[in-house]
C-alpha cells in the first residue's frame, strides 16, 4: 500500500499551496470545475491531493475519480457525516439565535445536524406520503406553467421562467401558498434573486475566508439576501395557508414533540434557498438536450401521451411504466449534474486506488468528470443517450455509483422526492404541449459554470411550437 504522502497532485507552494495555478498561471479555474477536474485526472490519475489555502483552514483536499473508490466512500458508516462548506451562512444564522435554531441542514455538522435532520426528513422523503399529498399540487403548478409559456413562441432564456416555476413548487409544497412568480410579482422575483446571490456568495466565501476577519462584500451579500428570504418566509408563515392546504410546514407543526418554532423557520429558509436553482438548472439543461433532438421528442410524446391524469398511482413503479421519461432524467443527471461530486470528511482510515487515506481526510468525488470518461462509461460518454438506461443490455454498462445527483447516505438531499416528482411531471407536461427547438448560438454544447452549483454558461433559447 502506498502512503498518503506520495499521492500526486498540483505543486503546493509554502503558504499559497496551488492557489497560483488558479490565479496567476490560469492552469485551473474555480468556475470551470469540470474542465479543471478532467485536467487533474489526466495529469495525476484517479486520486489527486491538492492544497488550496483558506483563512483559518488549510487541510489538503483529495479528489477521487474511480467509481470503485467512490463506492468505498459511500460504504463508510458515519453517524455524523461532515461537510466543510456553507460556513459563512452558518455564522450568519448562529448570530441570530432568536430566529434560527442552528446554521441549518446545509452547513451544520454533528449532533445538532442529526437532530434537525432526523426530525425534518420523514415527510420530505416518504415517497407514498409525498405522492398522496403533493402530486396534484405539482401537476396543477406544471399545467399553469405550461399555459404561461403559450404566451409567445420564442423564449430567449427559458431558465428565468423555470426559476419562477420551481419557486412556485417550493412554496406550494413547503408552505401551502403561492408566491405568484408567474405573474412577475416583484417580491417573488427578488426572492429568486436572493437565493441566487446567496448561493454564489457562499461559493466565494468558501474559497476565501476573510469574512471571518471582517465583513467582506460576499458576506454582506449573504446577509442582505438572507434578510429578504427571512422576510418572505415570515410573511408566508404568518398567512397560515399551510393550515388549510397540504404542506410540509403543516406536517412539521403537527409534530410538536420534535421541532421548535425556530427549527421550522430554519428549515423553511433552507428550502427557499435550495429548492429553486437546483431543479431549474437541471430542467434547463434537459430541455436544451431535448430541443436538439426531434426524434427523441417524438419518442417521448408517444410514451407520455399514454397518460392524461397524473396521480399518486402513476408515480408508483414510475421507472417501469415510463422508462424513457426516467431515462432522459437519469442521462441528464449524468451529463449535467448540479454538483461536480460529493464532499465528505472520512471518520476512519481507508484505501483509495492503493493509497492509504488517514481518518479526518477531506474527500471530494469527481462524478461529473468520471461519468464522461470512457473507462467508466464505455458507450458514447460525451453524447446524450437515454437508451443507456432504457436499453442497458445493448451497451457496455455504465459503472454503478457514478450517478449520485442527490448525494448519498445520511446527508442525501432532503428535497429528493420533491425534485424527482417535479422534474418528472414537468417533463411530461412540456412534452405533451410543445415541440421544442433550440434557437440559440450554441447548438454544439453549452458547458456549465460553477457557482456553488453548476449552471448553464449561456442563456438557453427555445422555440416552443404548440402541439395540435
Amino acid at each position: 500500500m502506498k502512503s498518503f504522502q506520495v499521492i500526486p497532485g498540483p505543486r503546493a507552494l509554502p503558504l499559497v499551496g496551488s492557489l497560483l495555478d488558479y490565479t496567476l498561471f490560469k492552469t485551473y479555474d474555480f468556475k470551470r470545475l469540470y474542465e479543471t477536474g478532467l485536467a487533474k485526472y489526466k495529469a495525476f490519475g484517479p486520486v489527486v491531493k491538492e492544497r488550496i489555502p483558506r483563512i483559518g483552514s488549510n487541510p489538503p483536499i483529495l479528489w477521487i475519480f474511480d467509481p470503485a473508490d467512490m463506492k468505498t466512500l459511500y460504504n463508510i458508516k458515519d453517524e455524523f457525516p461532515g461537510r466543510t462548506s456553507h460556513l459563512a451562512l452558518e455564522k450568519y444564522r448562529k448570530d441570530k439565535p432568536l430566529l434560527y435554531s442552528s446554521g441549518g441542514l446545509l452547513p451544520t455538522n454533528g449532533e445538532e445536524w442529526r437532530r434537525l435532520r432526523m426530525s425534518a426528513q420523514k415527510p420530505m422523503l416518504d415517497g407514498n406520503l409525498f405522492a398522496k399529498e403533493f402530486v396534484h399540487v405539482i401537476d396543477k403548478a406544471s399545467l399553469d406553467f405550461v399555459e404561461s409559456l403559450k404566451s409567445k413562441s420564442v423564449w430567449e432564456d427559458i431558465l428565468e421562467e423555470l426559476k419562477k416555476h420551481f419557486l412556485e413548487i417550493t412554496t406550494q409544497v413547503v408552505l401551502g401558498t403561492s408566491c405568484k412568480p408567474l405573474e412577475n410579482d416583484p417580491e417573488a422575483l427578488q426572492l429568486i434573486r436572493s437565493a441566487m446571490d446567496t448561493n454564489s456568495s457562499i461559493h466565494k466565501t468558501d474559497m476565501d475566508r476573510r469574512w471571518k476577519l471582517y465583513e467582506t462584500k460576499e458576506y454582506a451579500t449573504i446577509r442582505k439576501s438572507q434578510e429578504f428570504i427571512e422576510d418572505m418566509a415570515s410573511k408566508c408563515i404568518s398567512e397560515k395557508k399551510w393550515q388549510s392546504n397540504p404542506s410540509i410546514f403543516n406536517a412539521y407543526t403537527q409534530d410538536t414533540t420534535k421541532l421548535s418554532d425556530r427549527d421550522r423557520f430554519t428549515l423553511v429558509a433552507d428550502f427557499l434557498l435550495a429548492g429553486i436553482d437546483t431543479s431549474a438548472y437541471t430542467m434547463a439543461f434537459m430541455l436544451y438536450e431535448l430541443s436538439k433532438n426531434a426524434l427523441l421528442q417524438n419518442e417521448l410524446l408517444l410514451e407520455t401521451n399514454r397518460m392524461s391524469n397524473i396521480d399518486a398511482h402513476i408515480m408508483k413503479n414510475f421507472k417501469r411504466k415510463f422508462p424513457l421519461v426516467d431515462g432522459i432524467i437519469q442521462e441528464n443527471f449524468r451529463m449535467h449534474p448540479i454538483s461536480v461530486g460529493v464532499g465528505r470528511t472520512v471518520r476512519e482510515k481507508c484505501q483509495f486506488s492503493g493509497y492509504e487515506i488517514p481518518a479526518g481526510s477531506y474527500v471530494v468525488t469527481q462524478n461529473q468528470v468520471s461519468s464522461r470518461l470512457k473507462a467508466f462509461c464505455p458507450y458514447k460518454p460525451n453524447e446524450f443517450c437515454p437508451d443507456r438506461f432504457t436499453q442497458p443490455h445493448n451497451h457496455q454498462a455504465l459503472h454503478p455509483g457514478l450517478i449520485r445527483p442527490f448525494g448519498f447516505g445520511a446527508r442525501r438531499c432532503i428535497g429528493k422526492k420533491m425534485a424527482e416528482y417535479s422534474l418528472r411531471i414537468l417533463l411530461i407536461r412540456l412534452s405533451q404541449a410543445f415541440q421544442m427547438e433550440y434557437v440559440g448560438k450554441y447548438p454544439d454544447g453549452i458547458n456549465s459554470v460553477f457557482n456553488l452549483i453548476n449552471e448553464p454558461e449561456y442563456p438557453i433559447s427555445l422555440k416552443l411550437t404548440k402541439r395540435k
